[in-house]
Protein backbone atom coordinates (compact mmCIF):
# COMPACT_ATOMS: atom_id res chain seq x y z
CA UNK A 1 0.00 0.00 0.00
CA UNK A 2 1.12 3.76 -0.24
CA UNK A 3 0.12 6.73 1.69
CA UNK A 4 -1.01 9.95 0.11
CA UNK A 5 2.72 11.33 -1.01
CA UNK A 6 3.00 7.90 -3.01
CA UNK A 7 5.76 6.21 -0.42
CA UNK A 8 5.24 3.03 0.29
CA UNK A 9 3.49 2.18 3.86
CA UNK A 10 6.36 -0.45 4.67
CA UNK A 11 8.51 2.43 5.07
CA UNK A 12 6.40 4.11 7.73
CA UNK A 13 7.99 4.25 10.99
CA UNK A 14 5.14 4.91 12.71
CA UNK A 15 3.00 2.01 12.50
CA UNK A 16 6.00 0.45 14.48
CA UNK A 17 5.34 2.80 17.85
CA UNK A 18 1.09 2.75 17.03
CA UNK A 19 1.72 -1.66 17.03
CA UNK A 20 3.71 -1.89 19.96
CA UNK A 21 3.66 1.07 22.49
CA UNK A 22 4.40 -0.69 25.39
CA UNK A 23 8.25 -1.46 24.57
CA UNK A 24 8.54 1.76 22.59
CA UNK A 25 9.90 4.95 23.17
CA UNK A 26 6.55 7.88 23.91
CA UNK A 27 6.54 8.62 20.09
CA UNK A 28 4.45 10.86 18.10
CA UNK A 29 3.55 11.60 14.24
CA UNK A 30 3.54 15.76 13.33
CA UNK A 31 2.55 17.71 10.39
CA UNK A 32 3.87 21.25 11.58
CA UNK A 33 6.25 22.93 13.58
CA UNK A 34 3.20 23.95 15.61
CA UNK A 35 1.93 20.77 15.97
CA UNK A 36 5.85 19.85 17.48
CA UNK A 37 4.96 23.34 19.88
CA UNK A 38 1.59 21.44 20.64
CA UNK A 39 2.92 18.06 21.57
CA UNK A 40 6.76 19.31 23.70
CA UNK A 41 3.92 20.94 25.83
CA UNK A 42 1.62 18.53 26.28
CA UNK A 43 4.55 16.05 27.32
CA UNK A 44 5.49 19.00 29.79
CA UNK A 45 9.48 19.21 28.79
CA UNK A 46 11.68 21.52 30.06
CA UNK A 47 13.61 23.80 27.58
CA UNK A 48 16.83 21.95 28.04
CA UNK A 49 15.55 18.44 27.53
CA UNK A 50 16.81 16.62 24.66
CA UNK A 51 14.22 15.37 22.14
CA UNK A 52 14.61 12.91 18.78
CA UNK A 53 13.16 14.31 15.12
CA UNK A 54 13.14 12.13 12.29
CA UNK A 55 11.78 11.92 9.32
CA UNK A 56 9.33 9.40 8.90
CA UNK A 57 9.63 8.09 5.59
CA UNK A 58 13.54 8.18 5.43
CA UNK A 59 16.66 5.50 5.95
CA UNK A 60 19.97 5.56 6.31
CA UNK A 61 19.68 8.20 9.22
CA UNK A 62 18.22 10.79 7.20
CA UNK A 63 16.41 13.88 8.68
CA UNK A 64 17.16 12.62 12.47
CA UNK A 65 18.30 15.69 14.80
CA UNK A 66 18.84 14.47 18.38
CA UNK A 67 19.04 18.21 19.74
CA UNK A 68 18.02 20.25 22.98
CA UNK A 69 14.71 21.78 22.72
CA UNK A 70 15.81 25.34 22.71
CA UNK A 71 18.03 24.87 19.89
CA UNK A 72 14.98 23.25 17.62
CA UNK A 73 13.29 25.94 15.50
CA UNK A 74 11.01 26.08 12.62
CA UNK A 75 13.87 26.47 10.18
CA UNK A 76 15.56 23.15 10.95
CA UNK A 77 12.86 21.23 8.35
CA UNK A 78 11.73 22.81 5.12
CA UNK A 79 8.65 20.80 5.63
CA UNK A 80 7.85 19.49 8.82
CA UNK A 81 4.90 16.99 7.66
CA UNK A 82 5.65 13.65 8.23
CA UNK A 83 7.49 14.21 10.97
CA UNK A 84 8.24 11.64 13.80
CA UNK A 85 8.80 13.05 17.45
CA UNK A 86 10.57 11.22 20.33
CA UNK A 87 11.09 11.33 23.66
CA UNK A 88 15.55 10.56 24.21
CA UNK A 89 16.66 7.42 26.04
CA UNK A 90 20.44 7.82 26.92
CA UNK A 91 22.07 4.86 26.12
CA UNK A 92 25.45 5.48 27.58
CA UNK A 93 25.40 2.84 30.38
CA UNK A 94 25.93 0.68 27.64
CA UNK A 95 24.56 -3.13 27.72
CA UNK A 96 25.46 -5.54 29.72
CA UNK A 97 28.11 -7.83 28.88
CA UNK A 98 27.87 -6.22 25.28
CA UNK A 99 28.95 -2.47 25.17
CA UNK A 100 29.98 0.34 27.84
CA UNK A 101 28.82 3.56 26.07
CA UNK A 102 26.26 4.57 23.13
CA UNK A 103 24.49 2.16 20.84
CA UNK A 104 21.97 0.57 19.44
CA UNK A 105 21.41 -3.34 18.74
CA UNK A 106 19.74 -4.82 15.79
CA UNK A 107 18.29 -8.67 15.73
CA UNK A 108 17.09 -9.90 12.76
CA UNK A 109 14.25 -12.76 12.45
CA UNK A 110 13.54 -14.47 10.10
CA UNK A 111 10.10 -17.10 10.45
CA UNK A 112 10.19 -15.95 13.69
CA UNK A 113 13.60 -17.42 14.36
CA UNK A 114 16.25 -14.52 15.94
CA UNK A 115 19.28 -15.26 13.75
CA UNK A 116 21.40 -13.48 14.59
CA UNK A 117 22.62 -9.79 16.27
CA UNK A 118 24.36 -6.03 15.08
CA UNK A 119 25.85 -3.83 17.18
CA UNK A 120 26.20 -0.39 16.01
CA UNK A 121 28.29 2.58 17.91
CA UNK A 122 28.07 6.34 17.03
CA UNK A 123 31.09 7.98 16.33
CA UNK A 124 32.57 10.22 18.82
CA UNK A 125 30.00 13.79 19.38
CA UNK A 126 26.80 12.13 18.14
CA UNK A 127 24.03 10.07 18.80
CA UNK A 128 23.49 8.68 15.43
CA UNK A 129 24.60 4.86 15.38
CA UNK A 130 23.65 4.57 11.80
CA UNK A 131 27.09 3.05 9.65
CA UNK A 132 26.26 5.76 6.88
CA UNK A 133 26.83 8.37 9.24
CA UNK A 134 29.87 7.36 10.48
CA UNK A 135 29.06 4.58 12.94
CA UNK A 136 30.85 1.34 13.50
CA UNK A 137 29.18 -2.02 13.73
CA UNK A 138 29.81 -5.47 14.92
CA UNK A 139 28.17 -8.63 14.34
CA UNK A 140 27.22 -10.41 17.83
CA UNK A 141 26.18 -14.12 17.89
CA UNK A 142 22.86 -14.47 19.06
CA UNK A 143 23.18 -16.71 21.96
CA UNK A 144 25.06 -13.73 23.42
CA UNK A 145 21.96 -11.01 23.75
CA UNK A 146 20.50 -10.62 27.53
CA UNK A 147 17.52 -12.64 27.86
CA UNK A 148 15.64 -9.41 28.82
CA UNK A 149 16.21 -8.17 25.37
CA UNK A 150 15.35 -11.59 23.62
CA UNK A 151 12.24 -11.80 25.77
CA UNK A 152 10.75 -8.70 23.31
CA UNK A 153 11.32 -10.67 19.94
CA UNK A 154 8.26 -13.01 21.39
CA UNK A 155 5.96 -9.77 21.77
CA UNK A 156 7.12 -8.41 17.99
CA UNK A 157 6.79 -12.02 16.50
CA UNK A 158 3.15 -12.15 17.89
CA UNK A 159 2.25 -9.20 15.78
CA UNK A 160 4.25 -10.29 12.42
CA UNK A 161 3.52 -13.88 12.36
CA UNK A 162 0.44 -13.44 10.27
CA UNK A 163 2.41 -12.25 7.42
CA UNK A 164 4.97 -15.18 7.30
CA UNK A 165 6.98 -16.30 5.82
CA UNK A 166 8.76 -12.67 7.05
CA UNK A 167 12.14 -11.22 7.29
CA UNK A 168 12.44 -8.18 9.55
CA UNK A 169 15.37 -6.51 12.09
CA UNK A 170 14.59 -5.49 14.95
CA UNK A 171 16.82 -2.49 16.37
CA UNK A 172 16.82 -1.97 20.19
CA UNK A 173 18.42 0.54 23.23
CA UNK A 174 19.03 -0.25 26.60
CA UNK A 175 18.67 2.95 29.27
CA UNK A 176 17.28 3.71 32.66
CA UNK A 177 13.60 2.83 31.24
CA UNK A 178 15.15 -0.59 30.68
CA UNK A 179 15.17 -2.00 26.50
CA UNK A 180 12.79 -0.06 24.15
CA UNK A 181 12.20 -0.64 20.44
CA UNK A 182 13.66 1.79 18.17
CA UNK A 183 12.41 0.72 14.33
CA UNK A 184 11.80 -2.12 12.54
CA UNK A 185 13.32 -2.68 9.35
CA UNK A 186 11.62 -4.99 6.57
CA UNK A 187 14.46 -4.85 4.88
CA UNK A 188 17.48 -5.87 6.28
CA UNK A 189 20.35 -6.36 4.17
CA UNK A 190 22.26 -9.42 2.68
CA UNK A 191 25.52 -10.48 5.00
CA UNK A 192 28.69 -10.66 3.95
CA UNK A 193 31.53 -12.30 4.74
CA UNK A 194 33.06 -9.55 7.03
CA UNK A 195 30.45 -10.98 9.83
CA UNK A 196 32.52 -13.83 9.69
CA UNK A 197 30.62 -15.13 13.14
CA UNK A 198 26.82 -15.44 11.53
CA UNK A 199 26.76 -14.65 7.78
CA UNK A 200 26.55 -18.14 6.87
CA UNK A 201 23.74 -18.82 9.28
CA UNK A 202 21.88 -15.76 8.18
CA UNK A 203 21.77 -16.70 4.31
CA UNK A 204 21.25 -19.83 4.72
CA UNK A 205 17.89 -19.11 6.70
CA UNK A 206 16.96 -16.07 4.03
CA UNK A 207 17.28 -18.98 1.62
CA UNK A 208 14.83 -21.69 3.70
CA UNK A 209 12.38 -18.76 3.82
CA UNK A 210 12.08 -18.19 0.10
CA UNK A 211 12.19 -21.76 -0.95
CA UNK A 212 9.39 -22.20 1.53
CA UNK A 213 7.55 -19.17 0.07
CA UNK A 214 7.29 -20.36 -3.37
CA UNK A 215 6.71 -24.21 -1.98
Amino acid sequence: TYGVDGTPQVLDKIKTFETFPEISPKTASINSFKEFQNKIQNWKLNPDEIIVLKKNFETEGRGIFILPLNEITSSLYENWSNIIVQEFLDSSKGIPGITKGLHDLRITVINGEPINSYLRIPKKGSYLANVALGGTGFSIPIEKIPTKLMQLIPKINSKIDQYLPSVYAADFIYSNKGYKLLELNSRPAVQHPNWSETYQLFNSKLIEMLVSAVN
